[in-house]
């Protein structure tokens, strides 16, 4: 098993000990420099972009351009650019100001960074050469979907969370860019260099759907303490082309996991020797 496991790795998905969550719109006493975030425009998009990284329940607002508002449901995507020194925070009703909000990116690190209203129209990190549309506004639907590959899928355990929400939608072939590991009982989706193949759904009413599947994968939201899964925004490919969607990624530990060398979960046994479930 370990010669089968030498080749991942589960990067850290909390980096942030000794760091007490604020909300948006809480003032902290302490100046405390934080990272710039710049939306960028969903439409630009680059799968192998390693700097993209996404704020979720947040969009720009389709009216005003240039200001953010709670989307649950939505994920703002964009990249860090430079940073800044963090006094207080505005509150979103105001949102003229900088904002503190909890960013992930596609591999499952979490970090504290300073929302940036955009205010050109593009914008350059300096670690990367490559320049990037600023929009002023976003789709209210991104990502607008879905991709699963373990038990959520069609004819499996717990198809019937999303039947239940999605009786009539079918879904699409699917594969991202990753590893898959037998848990015991349900697999876990892990960054590396195969790919799982898997299903994607999507809907009109995400925050419904999301609301269903965080508690099937013990994912309690951005600010709490991790579990197994972190719920990420990953490129992936479809017939019709690239898409972007939710994702539950394992970050858990790999010890007592199965790697699935072929990356479907339709080739794994049910359970494994000595799982707890029946």
């Amino acid at each position: 098993m370990e010669g089968g496991l030498a080749g991942l790795s589960i990067p850290p998905a909390y980096q942030l000990p000794g760091v007490r969550a604020i909300p948006l719109g809480v003032t902290r006493s302490q100046p405390r420099e934080l990272p710039r975030f710049a939306p960028v425009d969903p439409g630009a998009l680059r799968a192998d972009d390693p700097e993209l990284l996404f704020v979720p329940d947040l969009r720009l607002d389709a009216e005003l351009p240039g200001r953010f508002v709670l989307a649950p449901g939505a994920a703002l995507p964009g990249r860090l650019d430079g940073h800044s020194v963090l006094t207080h925070t505005a509150a979103l009703a105001d949102a003229t100001g900088p904002l503190r909000a909890r960013a992930v990116r596609p591999d499952g690190t979490l970090l504290d960074v300073l929302l940036t209203p955009p205010t050109t129209a593009e914008t350059t990190t300096t670690a990367a050469t490559t320049t990037v549309p600023a929009p002023t506004t976003q789709p209210p639907d991104f990502p607008g979907a879905v991709f699963v590959y373990g038990t959520l899928m069609r004819g499996e355990e717990r198809e019937g969370a999303i039947r239940a929400l999605l009786p009539d939608v079918q879904p699409e072939p699917a594969e991202v860019a990753g590893c898959l590991l037998h848990l015991g009982a349900w697999p876990g989706l892990v960054s590396g260099s195969g790919r799982v193949e898997g299903e994607l759904y999507r809907s009109s009413d995400m925050p419904a759907l999301l609301a269903q599947l965080d508690p099937i994968e013990d994912f309690e939201g951005y600010l709490a303490p991790p579990t197994e899964y972190v719920r990420v925004v990953l490129p992936v490919t479809t017939a019709r082309g690239l898409q972007w969607a939710f994702c539950y990624l394992y970050v858990g530990t790999l010890v007592g996991t199965v790697p699935i060398p072929s990356g479907r979960w339709r080739d794994a046994p049910r359970r494994l020797p000595g799982s707890p479930i029946p």
